[in-house]
């Protein structure tokens, strides 16, 4: 959680041993080929969660990384709306490299509600399952091509449904599951689905 600013009048002050953090684990991530991080940035209203967040962007866009992000409004009314933008800007990265994607245009069928669930389980927690574990793949596929750092804005304005999609990703994205709820349609995937892991940063934002 962060702590109140320092009381300076302007610029971006009072943040530098969180700023010099943030850095680090970024730089963790480039230099590093294991797994990837997640950090999660709370605080209370007017603290300077935002302004610590941009400033990180902005030196990070700078030094050529890759950035995509999200932010839930008071007014969203998508369900998972903000991670649907996520998971298309991902897709038009992939895109302009010239990739493949099929595991992030399945995730992005499956959460605009193009396409329903493809498992036999028809319980609403196992399909709730089968689109978390579908979008946590998406999330490695993005990172295994291009490590980026993603942002998560605010995600305390976000849905019950989006809530438990975020939960599932902190506790999901570093590490294997439990379960495999997303069987490989090919051969291809089958081979490569337990060798992927998250190679990227992923920071979510919300106000205690």
């Amino acid at each position: 959680m962060l702590p109140p600013p320092d009381d300076r009048p302007t610029g971006f002050f009072g943040r530098t041993p969180e700023m010099g953090r943030l850095r680090e684990v970024a730089a963790r991530v480039r230099e590093s080929d294991g797994r990837g991080r997640a950090v999660l940035v709370t605080g209370g209203p007017g603290v300077g969660k935002s302004r610590l967040l941009s400033e990180l962007k902005r030196d990070l866009r700078a030094a050529g990384q890759t950035v995509l992000e999200c932010a839930w409004r008071p007014i969203e009314d998508r369900p998972h709306g903000p991670l649907m933008d996520l998971l298309a800007a991902g897709a038009r990265l992939m895109q302009d490299l010239g990739r493949i994607a099929p595991r992030t245009e399945r995730a992005l069928t499956l959460v605009t509600g193009l396409a329903e669930s493809e498992t036999e389980l028809s319980t609403r927690d196992t399909r709730s399952l089968h689109l978390y574990e579908t979008v946590r793949q998406a999330l490695i596929e993005l990172a295994d091509v291009h490590p980026p750092i993603l942002f998560v804005h605010d995600a305390h304005l976000a849905d019950p449904a989006s809530i438990g999609l975020l939960r599932y990703l902190i506790e999901n994205l570093l590490t294997d599951p439990a379960f495999d709820w997303t069987p490989p349609e090919t051969e291809a995937e089958a081979q490569t689905i337990t060798e992927l892991v998250f190679r990227g940063l992923l920071i979510i934002s919300f106000r205690e």
